[in-house]
């Protein structure tokens, strides 16, 4: 039967019966059951639909089946890519898709899937490293594994990627400036007229990020209590993001020199407002001579110039290169090789990162500082003696 009947009795003795319909799934080898109904009518409805359901997953399997033995992979990126768009941060699809494009759809993009083993992916990873960094292979990687993981959910099959090993990344030397060179950098001509300048202020003092300064916000700036909250970024792709973890969004307090030079950006977005009331019309601290936000790319562009700019004028004594990320790495370096280093908690707290962070990423720092306070401490302690 199709339509099962349950009869339970309460403590009067009362009988009270229901009916639910069930369906034997031959391929599943399993009964389907649908909810408990006061009418058998219902029941035998329940019957009707659990049957629709079945054969409709039975066509649909078999027609994934027969897609699956044709799919390439440029089908199978198309159909990935709505699915993509919603599922990752806007930044990262846009990265991913100009991977596809550039790494992976030109040499697979009219392969069929089913025609692709693991030698062909561990192949292609040992050329494309011969080509390019260990991050860009790895990230292309983490393309096709992103892919492949769709692929498993719509299609019932995967990309045959076992063999294609991510590599592992040398860790390279963060150059840094001392406190000289930065206040030399500030001090040059050129870097204090730039409109960067406000910018460059915040990144040096407050080691923030530099997706972190261009997303930072006019409405949470609070000169009054002398900080700034910081609760998104902004990404060359002219869109505001999310921050990289929950430490990163945080209360970043402002030393008086950043305040005048933000406070000085403000009056003067706010003159050019009474001439043009459509200047600078968006939430953003710091805009553009044009009035629009500036993106991070074009923010370290401008510190590159301005750094060549300075080592033209200054070849005898030219300051190292380095990117404008390196500056948050130099006041991590500074504060904790400091004549009063800081407690790493609390660099890691000024920089929205976590203790930990910080100590994989400035180990060699950490261990320098500690091996002199260790020195110090038995210099002090045998002298005594």
């Amino acid at each position: 039967m199709s339509v099962q009947t349950k009869i339970t009795t309460r403590k009067s003795g009362k009988e009270t019966k229901r009916y639910y319909a069930t369906v034997y799934d031959s391929v599943a080898k399993k009964s389907l059951c649908g909810p408990l109904r006061e009418k058998r009518s219902e029941a035998l409805t329940d019957e009707s639909k659990i049957r629709r359901e079945m054969e409709m997953q039975r066509k649909d399997g078999a027609s994934s089946k027969v897609q699956s033995k044709t799919l390439t992979i440029a089908e199978l990126y198309a159909a990935w890519q709505p699915h993509a768009q919603k599922a990752l941060a806007a930044p990262t699809y846009k990265v991913y898709v100009g991977y596809y494009n550039k790494y992976i759809g030109p040499v697979f993009g009219d392969r069929k899937i089913a025609s692709l083993t693991s030698d062909h992916f561990r192949e292609y990873v040992r050329l494309l490293s011969q080509k390019y960094a260990p991050a860009t292979v790895n990230k292309t990687i983490n393309v096709l594994s992103n892919m492949s993981h769709f692929c498993q959910d719509e299609y019932k099959m995967a990309l045959p990627l076992g063999t294609a090993r991510r590599l592992s990344v040398p860790k390279k030397e963060k150059a840094v400036w001392t406190p000289t060179q930065i206040h030399a950098f500030l001090s040059f001509a050129k870097s204090s007229g730039s409109q960067y300048y406000p910018l460059l202020i915040v990144s040096a003092l407050c080691a923030a990020r530099p997706g972190e300064v261009c997303g930072m916000l006019q409405k949470e700036y609070r000169p009054d209590l002398c900080g700034i909250s910081i609760n998104s970024g902004y990404s060359k792709f002219k869109d505001k993001t999310s921050l990289k973890t929950a430490g990163s969004h945080r209360w970043l307090p402002l030393p008086p020199a950043a305040i005048e030079q933000i406070d000085k950006h403000i009056a003067w977005k706010d003159s050019m407002r009474a001439n043009h009331p459509a200047f600078a019309d968006n939430d953003f601290l710091f805009v553009s001579r044009f009035g629009a936000p500036i993106t991070p790319d074009v923010y370290s562009k401008g510190f590159r110039r301005l750094l060549a700019s300075y080592n033209d004028a200054f070849p005898e004594d030219p300051l190292p290169e380095i990117p404008l990320y390196n500056q948050r790495h130099s006041f991590a370096t500074n504060i904790l090789t400091g004549s009063e280093p800081a407690k790493v908690r609390d660099v890691a707290a000024i920089m929205g990162n976590s203790p930990r962070v910080m100590l994989e990423c400035y180990a060699q720092v950490v261990q320098e500082t500690n091996s002199a306070v260790i020195s110090g401490y038995s210099d002090t302690v045998l002298k005594s003696v």
